[in-house]
């Protein structure tokens, strides 16, 4: 049985903007200060003993889900109306892979103007959380009793997850730094360590909210 409450979808995420910082990293030469002139100065380059190649890291992508809500379907779980509702919601992911949190909430106003809604016009009900892949479309249900004073359903879609892949392209193996920004903050930081010629995926956990659609993410990465 079809619900006659207005389904409402919003995706968090529209304004959030991504952009990438490549780190870079050259050769620490190393020499022996007995062999210099009276002046400090080297004779010439025979007189270097050796360079250190440090690990050059490169980011090579920054994957970011980016979740269209296609639907909502709405049908009584007993057909009699007893306020129990299952909510089957179509998603289309035209980002990166990743993890979503798709929220549920009530409403009191069934005609609550999608592009003005606030968090205090609306009451929690229930989040999945889940992974999907890029390009992936799938659906994800919540079946909840209704309180009797509600009249209208929201669903919101956030990004739960910011991945970035990191390439060692130098000539040796070493730790690489990662680090996740937000509007210019730190918000968290990993180590890794990177084979030379090989690259890797670091996953930073976030949440991000109906009031952070603004965010200017950023991964910056350095060797160690």
């Amino acid at each position: 049985m079809e619900s006659s409450r207005r389904d409402l979808l919003r995706k968090i995420g529209a304004g959030i903007s991504t952009a990438v910082v490549i780190g870079v990293a050259g050769c620490t030469s190393i020499r022996d200060g007995s062999d210099s002139n009276d002046n400090g100065a080297f004779e010439d380059e025979s007189d270097q003993v050796g360079s250190v190649s440090l690990p050059i890291p490169e980011l090579k992508d920054t994957q970011i889900p980016n979740v269209e809500l296609q639907g909502i379907q709405s049908d009584s779980v007993n057909g009699d109306n007893d306020g129990e509702m299952e909510y089957v919601i179509s998603l289309q992911n035209n980002g990166g892979t990743g993890d979503i949190i798709v929220h549920l909430y009530w409403t009191e106003n069934e005609e609550s103007d999608p592009e003005n809604v606030s968090y205090d016009d609306l009451t929690f009900a229930a989040r999945n959380e889940l992974e999907i892949n890029e390009g992936e479309e799938t659906t994800t249900t919540f079946t909840e009793t209704v309180p009797e004073e509600y009249e209208g359903t929201w669903a919101i879609v956030s990004p739960a997850s910011v991945t970035a892949i990191v390439a060692n392209t130098g000539e040796e193996s070493g730790d690489i730094d990662v680090t996740l920004l937000e509007n210019g903050e730190p918000q968290g930081e990993e180590t890794v360590y990177v084979e030379a010629g090989d690259q890797t995926e670091v996953e930073f956990e976030r949440e991000y909210t109906f009031e952070d659609v603004s965010f200017d993410i950023r991964v910056d990465v350095s060797e160690q």
